[in-house]
């Protein structure tokens, strides 16, 4: 088979709406090329992605805003994000209609899952080398954030780089970014000031609404889930995150089996870290146990039904898995 000819199929392969010969043939195909079987999964990704979506109560008029909306961002980058990356097909249709609903929704509402928090710009301003400050215009958008500096997954011996973006909704006076605890098999490169509190990364004050971006150098000198607490903390409020980095040895294989557990939040964020591979950061605010099921699937579907269990929002930044209140 044709990768174009397998690519028409997806949609209704994903859907489950192929006959029992042509299905066959797609999954033979698939196991054998590799670029397909890429799209199939982003195409599962997608499709599960708005599984988790809750139902939402659209306001009065929301029809014709969100068509409006939608047209206006075609128009403006029509080959950005309502454009998927495969041939013209069946499946481009689907799959187009789904991301353009997802757009109008977005730009709508805040939504439960997703936040496209951009990265801060670079200020004139600010002196400090290696920080940046701008504004984060995302209504909703949580007051702290990790996201990835690194171009790879985190290996043993290799330096890891994080940005820690704190965009506080009140003002921020006599602030200070601080490590009061890392794992003893990670190192940290950045420099700091030692405190009783913990390692200073960064102290100033912040005005509602701004933001700053504070780079995180680390190294993790063993395999393994290592573990970084990050404190944000002024005169009259402060926010904490625990950051899990694995370090792995090899590309993770994509799992076949469910997660079942009784298990508090960071248990939880631990198992999908080591599971995936990946980068999590999480708020511990609500660190309670909970019986917890994750079905075999992609990272963002696996957090999504984290936070869909906890009753909390998550987003992506720069393959950082950010999960909060």
């Amino acid at each position: 088979m044709k990768c174009e000819v397998a690519l028409n199929h997806i949609s209704d392969y994903v859907e489950g709406r192929t006959e029992a010969p042509l299905r066959v043939v797609l999954e033979h195909h698939f196991r054998e090329c590799a670029p397909c079987r890429n799209e199939l999964e982003g195409a599962r990704e997608l499709a599960e992605l708005f599984m988790t979506l809750p139902a939402v109560e659209p306001p009065h008029g929301f029809r014709a805003q969100a068509l409006s909306r939608v047209s206006a961002e075609s128009k403006r980058s029509p080959s950005g994000l309502l454009r998927w990356s495969l041939p013209l097909g069946n499946y481009r249709a689907p799959i187009a209609g789904l991301a353009a609903a997802a757009l109008a929704i977005g730009l709508l509402f805040t939504a439960p899952s997703f936040h496209n928090v951009p990265t801060t710009g670079p200020n004139p301003n600010i002196s400090l080398p290696g920080f940046s400050r701008g504004s984060i215009p995302v209504p909703g958008s949580p007051e702290l954030l990790i996201s990835g500096g690194s171009s790879s997954m985190p290996r043993p011996g290799e330096e890891t780089v994080l940005n820690l973006i704190v965009q506080p909704s009140a003002d921020l006076n006599n602030g200070r970014v601080l490590i009061p605890r890392l794992s003893s098999g990670i190192t940290l490169l950045s420099s700091n000031v030692p405190t009783d509190r913990g390692r200073v990364l960064w102290q100033g004050s912040l005005q509602a609404g701004r933001a700053i971006r504070v780079p995180i150098r680390l190294r993790a000198n063993r395999p393994g889930v290592h573990h970084v607490l990050l404190y944000v903390e002024g005169d009259r409020q402060s926010f904490q995150r625990l950051v899990l980095i694995p370090a792995v040895q090899s590309e993770r294989q994509a799992p076949t089996d469910t997660l079942e557990g009784d298990w508090s939040v960071s248990e939880t964020m631990e198992r999908l870290a080591d599971r995936y591979g990946v980068i999590i950061a999480m708020d511990l605010s609500h660190e309670r146990q909970q019986q917890t099921e994750i079905r075999p699937t992609l990272p963002r579907s696996a957090l999504a039904q984290v936070a869909a269990q906890r009753g909390m929002q998550w987003t992506v930044l720069d393959d950082v898995y950010n999960l909060y209140r």
